[in-house]
């Protein structure tokens, strides 16, 4: 019930790591072992059988950025789908950032979470619970960290380390979506701060009144994907003629929603709340 494996590695690249495995002789068929690099450092090991629940459950999920964060402004987000163990997971995060992974959850629903991002330079990192996304308020943490880029006209360049608190509930397609009668859609980073009521009709189409801003003259629009909760805005970046478009999701339980827009230079935050 012992292991042990050497991945060889170059001096450049910290030197050989050696893995060592013990497999439980409880039957419960849990691995346990250590990671040990060169230098002396050493990391422990544990894996749990994968999930075995059969049916399909999906969650929506915001990644909120703590306050005053170096980052990028405005919540990121995930649509989750469990089928029977096999988690899909679709990610948006608040500096444009996209990705999707198909990782297994644990007998107690925990899912492994990791990127790598930015060419190598950096990452985001963790665990989600499904268990967890059942019941309001927050959730795990997610680090992700964003390393010194190359190229000064790219967003951040500096880079930036936060850890991206969750908030999740699980999506179920309602066929056609029910928000309170009035909400509240904020459109904001250091060049905006729009405020406009908003309305769903048709099912899925957000309907925008933008009688009482600055910014009436540009087109305004958006949409929810009812199948995943997914929602889109189209809005007027306040010179009567060019839009920006901006993503995020919507959680089922509180009828709110949050997400990000990025410009040429700048991140920014959508919040739709009744």
């Amino acid at each position: 019930g012992f292991a042990t494996n050497q991945v060889t590695r170059s001096q450049a690249l910290g030197g050989p790591v050696t893995v060592e495995m013990a497999l439980a002789t409880n039957g419960t068929g849990v691995i346990s072992g250590t990671v040990a690099f060169a230098g002396g450092a050493e990391a422990s090991l544990l894996a749990t059988l994968t999930a075995v629940a059969s049916g399909t459950t999906d969650y929506t999920l915001l990644l909120l950025p703590p306050t005053n964060a170096p980052g990028p402004v405005g919540d990121g987000y995930a649509l989750i789908a469990d089928h029977g163990g096999t988690v899909t997971l679709n990610f948006g995060l608040a500096d444009g950032t996209t990705f999707n992974q198909t990782v297994p959850a644990s007998q107690s629903n925990d899912v492994p979470v990791y990127a790598s991002l930015y060419g190598k330079t950096g990452f985001l990192l963790g665990w989600l619970n499904l268990t967890n996304l059942d019941s309001a308020g927050p959730g795990d943490g997610l680090t992700w960290i964003k390393g010194l880029q190359a190229h000064p006209t790219a967003l951040f360049p500096d880079g930036f380390t936060e850890t991206l608190q969750t908030e999740g509930a699980p999506w179920i397609n309602p066929g056609s979506l029910a928000l309170p009668s009035a909400n509240t859609l904020t459109i904001s980073n250091a060049d905006l701060d729009l405020t406009y009521t908003a309305a769903v009709s048709d099912g899925d189409k957000i309907i925008i009144d933008t009688s009482a801003t600055n910014n009436s003259t540009n087109a305004m629009s958006g949409t929810v994907n009812l199948k995943t909760g997914q929602i889109q805005i189209t809005f007027g970046t306040g010179d009567g003629k060019s839009t920006s478009k901006g993503y995020g999701a919507i959680l089922q339980n509180t009828t709110n929603a949050g997400g990000y827009f990025v410009t040429k230079t700048n991140t920014g935050s959508i919040t739709l709340q009744p």
